[in-house]
């Protein structure tokens, strides 16, 4: 509890938080291989996870109406927060705008990096099809349910 507060993650990120390396990061598009080279290599500070963020889990015992849902595609362990009242906490699913979110936060694009493209756009499918309110990324946003849908029709093929 190193922040104050339980931390959790999926346990198919396990190894990302075990590992003793430097991270590894692999491009998703353009912007993810311009910047790869800045920030590969690049030692993190992992911390133990105090509980793992299975999908289905409840978190009202935190006073959190929500579910957890595992979304991969980003890293196999990502997961999306969905609240009962249809918002989302979407990590980096997805992310809001340019420059990491600073211009046009509200346009939804892909991250600049992914483990696994396909599983991204699969699981956004996944998480549009059971939300209906904003979407909130770890960079830029909120993303407008309505916005991100006619991307995925559009853009995000």
């Amino acid at each position: 509890m190193a922040a104050g507060c339980p931390i959790t993650f999926h346990p198919a990120d396990q190894h990302l938080a075990d590992q003793k390396t430097p991270l590894q990061l692999t491009p998703a598009n353009f912007s993810g291989r311009l910047l790869a080279p800045l920030l590969n290599n690049k030692p993190f500070r992992n911390h133990p996870c105090d509980f793992p963020a299975l999908a289905g889990l409840r978190l009202d015992s935190f006073g959190i109406p929500a579910t957890i849902h595992q979304t991969p595609g980003h890293t196999a362990g990502s997961i999306s927060v969905i609240l009962d009242d249809g918002r989302a906490i979407i990590g980096d699913l997805l992310m809001g705008g340019f420059a990491g979110g600073w211009l046009w936060s509200h346009k939804p694009r892909l991250h600049y990096f992914a483990e696994d493209l396909p599983r991204i756009l699969t699981s956004l499918d996944h998480l549009l099809a059971i939300t209906s309110g904003p979407l909130y990324p770890g960079h830029g946003g909120p993303l407008q349910h309505s916005d991100v849908v006619r991307w995925r029709a559009n853009e995000g093929r």
